[in-house]
């Protein structure tokens, strides 16, 4: 029986693990493993809803190991160390607890067809500042990082004299036009959870994108449908605008803008 191992439990890699699964793993013509280092797999495009609050990743994510039984696959959880081309085996590091301790060994897993699937993350480009100062949404840690700090700085908010609160997202992809829209939707159903004065008036968002359109991939009539609707729920979008630094308070532009 032949081996293939998947790395990476994206939406790439748990598909194709589904999919042979049920095709190859359910007759026994091949064995399938998924090596992931998470136990859980969150849908990408969803991450802005992880951010803003609007789903609960420990409720809406799907379980590798659960998911493997239904669709004739096996799980591996554990970070790659070492891909052997000679010998056909990739190497996991260990699983440790919350208190340090080992919960699973290094392991050998060996294969004869192996996929990497490991996904991307966020490109600063080399900006100066934004690694210090930027928060990513390559993930749901990354997610719920972001989701924290809003919840402070819309507490900060609510208990002084500013006016308003300034959020600037970079990227006019799906991602940055869906977390725009959704923060205002955010602030709608915190204000009738006792956040004082915060309402869609007092959020200004702004959405800076270098390019001249937004969501460039889709077509031009689908990227000003979306540029109008962002305007009309109160997006501040900066069009053909580069980020050239990002300090802690601001971001600044090409032009000198910040």
């Amino acid at each position: 029986m032949k081996n293939v191992v998947i790395v990476g439990g994206g939406a790439g890699g748990i598909e194709l693990a589904t999919f042979l699964g049920d095709k190859l793993g359910r007759k026994e013509q091949a064995k399938v493993t998924l090596v992931d280092r998470n136990t859980t797999h969150l849908w990408k495009p969803l991450l802005h809803e992880i951010a803003t609050g609007v789903m609960d990743d420990g409720m809406d994510s799907l379980s590798y190991r659960a998911h493997g039984k239904n669709h004739h696959f096996s799980f591996e959880q554990g970070s790659i160390t070492r891909i052997n081309r000679e010998q056909k085996y990739v190497e996991l590091a260990p699983v440790y607890g919350q208190e340090g301790d080992m919960l699973v060994v290094a392991r050998r897993i060996p294969y004869d067809y192996l996929v990497v699937a490991i996904g991307s993350k966020s490109n600063d480009f080399g900006t100066k500042g934004v690694a210090e100062h930027c928060i990513f949404l390559d993930g749901s840690e990354q997610a719920k990082h972001f989701q924290k700090r809003m919840l402070e700085l819309f507490l900060r908010f609510s208990h002084s004299q500013d006016k308003d609160v300034k959020i600037a997202i970079v990227g006019g992809g799906a991602t940055g036009i869906e977390l725009s829209a959704e923060l205002y939707n955010a602030v709608s159903h915190l204000n009738e959870y006792g956040f004082g004065k915060l309402n869609r008036a007092s959020l200004k968002v702004t959405l800076v994108e270098a390019g001249s359109r937004l969501i460039p991939a889709l077509t031009e009539k689908v990227s000003g449908s979306a540029l109008s609707e962002l305007r009309k729920a109160g997006v501040d979008v900066h069009l053909n605008t580069m980020i050239t630094e990002a300090v802690e308070n601001g971001l600044i532009t090409k032009d000198g803008e910040k």
